[in-house]
């Protein structure tokens, strides 16, 4: 899942559309970042190939909406039934990297926020959206209903959310954090490098596994490439927003190494997002091995306080409309001031 780039724009529009307080606005968020949890965390593997982010996030972002537009029980529900007929999304724009991939997120922001008002104008929607003979778990995947209200409103899945270290795949952030490793403790350099094998699970090389193909959407394919992700680390020694930029997807050093790694599955791993193991065979040091089995960032191996600021000021300062360390800072503080803020329509003020 893709929690937070789904629900986290809805509430932020419908809070400042709505003016409401910072408090009901961190209310709302969590409580659609928790439908949305435990949606996919109900679905009975394997996965399918539709997309969760788009399915489960829809439904998720559609309660916090209705949550900050203070809807009742019933206007809710048809705001969820609402959110289900417009769900939708495939894995296929993963697997074929392009630019389609972010409108996985894009378009059930913007559904969300029209199931909520449509349902607040009074249109009604079907109510057995999960359990239905032509529900979620029918038509999608299938699922245990008892999971997904399991202590519903005392427990939080949002809790074991994690923050991304790298600006890439979460199915490439194992393989990247070894491969940094070998590439810092041994000094590697591309030239050392004979060969690479990547062990991965049969869903990791679905999603990111292919061919490293830069041609049409350097970015899209950088992103979505075990094998650039690898070849970065070793050529460039990070993989920050700077490395998924179009120059450094096609760097002529990535692209001559990209060859020398190769892609193999362990049928029988079932992680998504690990583990890797990787065996590289060096010219100066000779066999290599790292096996990585927890994804950086997460409950396993959490990011401390400065990799998290660090990557907080990166992605503002790279942004579309890229903001100075003022600024950065000014909206650090206003995050963490959030429950004292009375008006959400103020959140950008002086920041954009």
């Amino acid at each position: 899942m893709h929690v937070n780039v789904v629900v986290l724009p809805t509430a932020l529009a419908v809070a400042q559309w709505r003016h409401a307080r910072g408090a009901d606005f961190l209310a709302a968020l969590v409580a659609g970042c928790d439908i949305t949890c435990r949606i996919a965390a109900a679905m009975t593997p394997p996965h399918r190939g539709f997309a969760y982010t788009s399915v489960a996030g829809v439904i998720g972002a559609a309660a916090a909406a209705a949550r900050l537009m203070r809807l009742d029980a019933d206007s809710t529900r048809h705001a969820i039934g609402l959110a289900f007929l417009q769900a939708g999304g495939t894995q296929q724009a993963n697997i074929e990297p392009t630019l389609a991939k972010r409108l996985l997120a894009a378009f059930p922001a913007r559904a969300a926020v029209l199931a909520a008002r449509l349902a607040a104008a009074g249109f009604t929607a079907p109510a057995s959206v999960f359990e239905g003979d032509c529900g979620l778990y029918a038509l999608y995947q299938p699922g245990d209903p008892a999971r997904l209200t399991e202590s519903l409103g005392e427990r939080f899945d949002n809790d074991a959310l994690s923050i991304k270290a790298y600006p890439s795949c979460g199915c490439n952030h194992t393989a990247i954090a070894g491969t940094l490793d070998l590439a810092r403790t041994f000094d590697l350099h591309p030239d050392d490098v004979v060969v690479v094998e990547a062990t991965v699970s049969p869903y990791m090389a679905r999603i990111v596994g292919g061919p490293y193909d830069p041609s049409e959407d350097p970015q899209a394919a950088a992103q979505f490439s075990l094998r650039y992700s690898i070849a970065c680390a070793i050529a460039r020694r990070r993989l920050g927003l700077a490395e998924i930029e179009a120059e450094a997807a096609t760097d002529p050093r990535i692209l001559a190494l990209v060859p020398r790694i190769a892609v193999t599955v362990e049928p029988s791993w079932t992680g998504t997002r690990g583990p890797v193991r990787l065996r590289l065979d060096s010219r100066r040091h000779g066999r290599l091995e790292r096996q990585v089995d927890h994804v950086p960032g997460s409950a396993e191996a959490p990011l401390d306080a400065s990799a998290i600021e660090a990557k907080f000021a990166e992605c503002l300062g790279r942004g579309a409309s890229p903001l100075d360390a003022a600024r950065i800072a000014r909206l650090r503080d206003r995050v963490d001031a959030l429950e004292r803020l009375e008006d959400m329509d103020r959140f950008f003020e002086g920041i954009v």
